[in-house]
């Protein structure tokens, strides 16, 4: 076997046992820096195009409850689609490169904060530990408003593993402050 050969089986092995600890952040950095942007972005274009993804009976259980916001890592549009078959609007929606501070949390306007970006925005799009923590310490906004949704309300993470370097860096600030609200989990044994 020649030395390509063996290294990129070993590099294979290796993307293998990233995903199967799911470390997916540190996987699509090492994909993206090895894939021309504008072929990365076709990919997750057709990856999520909205004629072939549907929202599950899970995604439309979601606009039934009557939050006052969500905020989403993933960067599909599922939870809009069942937003608006349920409602027949559109729900306000803010992404991680708007310019947003936390008066948007003081309207009583439903809300999707996609932390991680849209699809339909794919700059905005975050697939690298690297891009979260830039955006946390480049963006006080940003910071800004996310401290304010973790100190005043109530979250209820629903199937998150634990392992957003942005959320693990606000419940890691916040965790020393007496003011934080109180916080649930929801998510599968493991």
């Amino acid at each position: 076997m020649n030395r390509k050969k063996s290294y990129e089986i070993r590099y294979y092995e290796e993307l293998k046992r990233l995903i199967s600890e799911e470390k997916l952040l540190v996987v699509a950095e090492e994909i993206l820096e090895n894939t021309e942007t504008s072929d990365f972005t076709a990919f997750l274009r057709e990856s999520f195009d909205s004629k072939s993804i549907v929202p599950s009976f899970l995604h439309k259980l979601i606009p039934i409850i009557p939050f006052r916001g969500i905020i989403t890592t993933n960067y599909d549009n599922l939870i809009e689609l069942s937003y608006i078959e349920t409602h027949k609007r559109i729900p306000k929606i803010f992404v991680n490169t708007d310019v947003i501070d936390g008066s948007v949390l003081d309207e009583q306007e439903f809300y999707i904060l996609k932390m991680h970006g849209d699809i339909e925005n794919p700059r905005s799009i975050v697939l690298s530990y690297k891009t979260c923590v830039e955006m946390m310490y480049k963006s006080p906004s940003y910071r800004e408003l996310l401290e304010k949704l973790f100190t005043e309300h109530c979250i209820l993470f629903i199937g998150y593993g634990g392992r957003d370097p942005n959320v693990e860096s606000i419940i890691d600030k916040l965790s020393t402050q007496t003011r934080a609200s109180t916080h649930y989990m929801l998510a599968q044994e493991g």
